[in-house]
């Protein structure tokens, strides 16, 4: 009889015996695995330049149609996660990784990524694949939190900025009351910025 046995693959069975444990043997193969495997991935290699690259195109050839797909990329410094499914349930599948998203660019460093294709009738185990990668750019001037943009002081500055020696860091509240004026560190007090104070 034709079927499939996870670890074995698609092919004909011979049968025999009865009873609750009947024997089955393989006799002929179609060279199809019948749980869910890549055939072929393209992901990025061990460095990606987002200047170059204003996406990368994750690319996975599976050995069957599957609509349960997704791609998490995750930023091993700050633990932030894409999270991307796939545009169809065939069995090429593409998945799209933007330099944005919804918190915008993402920053520079090392990430790892990991794609998880469930089978649709349930018949074995999901196929997982992982990987990892680095994000570089050029460095750009005031870019504080390395997403390779600067990083432009509306209002109260961002934690991020905290990282700069005590004499550049802006005061978010007093940026934010009198319009970006910054407070002299040997004094205490206030006094007019570049950007026009008071």
């Amino acid at each position: 009889m034709r079927g499939g046995i996870v670890g074995q693959g698609e092919g004909l069975y011979r049968v025999t015996g009865g009873g609750a444990k009947p024997q089955v043997a393989k006799v002929a193969t179609t060279g199809a695995p019948t749980e869910i495997v890549a055939t072929a991935i393209t992901v990025p290699g061990a460095v990606l330049d987002l200047d170059q690259n204003h996406y990368f195109g994750f690319r996975f050839a599976l050995s069957r149609r599957t609509g349960d797909v997704t791609l998490a990329v995750r930023h091993v410094r700050t633990g932030r996660t894409t999270t991307v499914e796939a545009f169809s349930s065939g069995t090429d599948v593409r998945l799209p990784w933007e330099r944005y998203d919804e918190a915008g660019a993402h920053p520079n460093g090392d990430y790892t990524w990991r794609l998880t294709a469930t089978p649709d009738n349930g018949i074995g185990p999901a196929a997982v694949l992982t990987g990892a990668f680095k994000v570089v750019r050029k460095s750009q001037p005031h870019d504080f939190n390395d997403n390779g943009t600067p990083s432009v002081a509306h209002g109260p500055v961002l934690p991020a900025d905290r990282r700069l020696p005590p004499a550049q860091r802006w005061c978010a509240e007093d940026a934010s009351r009198i319009g970006l004026e910054r407070l002299r560190p040997d004094r205490g007090r206030r006094e007019p910025g570049r950007f026009g104070g008071r």
